[in-house]
């Protein structure tokens, strides 16, 4: 039966590739730890944390996966075999993502394949070599955007900025033609009351003219 297992990245921290912003999300060092509850189920046929049986991938050998030079496995593994060096920015996966669109800029997908050689008292020439976890290759598939993609990301970044103000400046413009129509209204009715009071003027001159005369 094959035994299937997801991975999931978690954040590391922040950067940037040619200018353009990126959450950075890497492998976390509880990816093969089996003593974490969540990999309980997959714990059968391991035998250390760092290192997943995939024996049912090719056929019944001894076969495991892990991270390039047993990197946040068992000090065990690191001791059986020399010239292991693991470093978490050579070794470990990893995905930059633009955290506005979500697009991944780069990235490197970084695993091992070793096989566990047992004792065989059978054959003398290994009869007395211990059991060990070997590792035979590892591999690094990395990926980046080429510089055109990044260019009309960065112009797309710019267009999404503005429009994030977008909404200020209608509010702005709403206000600017309230304000207009304010002006132009209290104007208008001070020209009214203008008129009024000239014509009032006017009448009560009218009256005085009109006023017979005692004499």
């Amino acid at each position: 039966m094959l035994t299937m297992i997801s991975y999931y990245l978690s954040f590391k921290r922040e950067n940037f590739i040619d200018g353009i912003k990126t959450y950075d999300f890497h492998l976390p060092k509880t990816t093969f730890d089996f003593s974490d509850p969540e990999n309980s189920g997959f714990s059968k046929g391991n035998i250390g944390n760092g290192a997943l049986n995939i024996s049912t991938c090719y056929g019944g050998i001894n076969a495991f996966v892990s991270q390039p030079h047993f990197l946040n496995a068992d000090k065990i593994f690191l001791d059986n075999v020399d010239g292991l060096e693991p470093n978490m920015e050579k070794h470990n996966s990893r995905i930059h993502f633009e955290p506005t669109i979500s697009t991944p800029l780069a990235g490197n997908i970084r695993f091992q394949i070793n096989f566990f050689l047992p004792r065989n008292i059978n054959f003398n020439l290994v009869k007395k070599v211990k059991p060990v976890l070997l590792p035979v290759i590892w591999f690094d598939e990395g990926f980046e955007l080429n510089s055109n993609t990044k260019e009309e990301i960065q112009r797309m970044l710019v267009y999404i900025g503005l429009a994030s103000y977008m909404y200020l400046l209608l509010i702005l413009f709403g206000v600017l033609i309230c304000s207009v129509v304010f002006i132009l209204n209290l104007i208008n009715l001070l020209k009214k009351k203008k008129s009024i009071k000239i014509k009032e003027n006017k009448e009560s001159e009218a009256d005085l003219l009109k006023a017979p005369a005692f004499g």
